[in-house]
């Protein structure tokens, strides 16, 4: 099997299939669905401020019919989600033309079935919370591979279906906790930006463990404050990463170091009392450098990390902690940069 690209990939790919995650077993029905309110499509939830890490993601989840919102106008994203809840999101949104014709005595039963001849590791206790381990177990099965536990987990760190509750190692991951209706459509959304199209079967043989991308156990034990604050020695640790997305030439002083690529775009790192990461365009390969500068540095780059970047917008106008310091993201006055100013005191 091929393996999924490291790279993240921000294109959206629509989804086809509507899926009523966020009301009660009453209101989910099969493959039906209830609609989304006039009301809730405009605003989308009473309870969700623009600043939740994962507002972006629902709204998209929304938009395109994956989960709708509770009858009240709220989405809860912090409830839990149940096994069967998960796997209709999933397999609904990426292969509805499989289950659509099939049917059953309970509205889960085209999805289980489905599972099955999949050979997918659902345990079938239909109305119990998911954990985030066995979520890691399902859908790297969904991939073509046969990973359990903690493998399972570095196989979605290691191939970007995830960056980890807290931090993106395996104890990071969190994968006793139960899985929330943010992080569920965060799921399938990362699933979606990677370019998958369809579902594949599970093979009977374990994978080898050996095939896997390198994942930390838990994060390092930072000295001091665990943060690298010399910009020359943080791009010379992300220069790598950066070099694979395009920014090759290298500029700076002391105190800011520039990392320029094609058409004088740039990516940088600057320490002037506070801590400045910055990329002069907002497209994947930027994402994707600016992530590799701010590990480098020793800040968590976290799903909310990310999200806080994707969230952002003109200005300094979505406010957020970094590593416990008071972080601000911003699309830079253009609205097509990313500006993230991290205040170290």
């Amino acid at each position: 099997m091929k393996k999924l690209h490291k790279k993240v990939v921000t294109g959206v790919v629509v989804a086809g299939m509507a899926f009523s995650l966020g009301v009660g077993a009453n209101y989910i029905d099969g493959l039906k669905t209830m609609p989304t309110s006039a009301a809730q499509s405009n605003q989308l939830f009473k309870d969700l401020k623009t600043n939740h890490w994962a507002y972006s993601n629902i709204k998209w989840g929304v938009s395109n019919g994956i989960l709708n919102g509770y009858p009240d106008g709220t989405f809860k994203p912090n409830n839990e989600v149940t096994e069967a809840e998960f796997m209709k999101m999933l397999i609904a949104t990426f292969a509805k033309d499989e289950v659509s014709a099939s049917k059953g005595k309970n509205w889960a039963d085209p999805f289980y079935n489905y599972a099955k001849n999949k050979n997918y590791p659902y345990t079938g206790v239909r109305n119990k919370a998911i954990t985030r381990t066995k979520v890691a177990e399902i859908v790297s099965a969904s991939q073509g591979v046969n990973y359990v536990g903690d493998n399972a987990i570095r196989y979605m760190l290691g191939e970007g279906l995830s960056n980890g509750k807290t931090s993106q190692t395996v104890q990071g991951y969190e994968g006793s906790a139960k899985l929330t209706r943010a992080e569920a459509i965060t799921f399938i959304l990362n699933l979606k930006n990677k370019g998958v199209t369809d579902l594949k079967e599970k093979p009977t043989k374990p994978s080898d463990p050996s095939d896997l991308v390198p994942v930390p156990d838990k994060p390092e034990t930072p000295s001091n404050t665990g943060l690298v604050l010399s910009p020359k020695k943080v791009i010379n640790t992300a220069l790598p990463a950066i070099k694979e997305n395009g920014f090759t030439k290298v500029k700076g002083t002391d105190d800011s170091m520039q990392v320029y690529g094609a058409n004088n775009d740039y990516v940088s790192f600057e320490n002037v009392g506070y801590i400045m990461i910055f990329a002069s365009k907002d497209d994947s390969k930027a994402l994707n450098s600016v992530i590799a500068i701010a590990k480098a540095a020793g800040f968590n780059t976290d799903e909310k990390f990310v999200s806080d970047i994707k969230n952002a917008e003109m200005g300094f106008g979505l406010k957020s902690t970094v590593n416990g310091y008071t972080a601000y993201f911003s699309k830079g006055n253009n609205g097509h940069s990313i500006n993230i100013l991290i205040q170290l005191k």
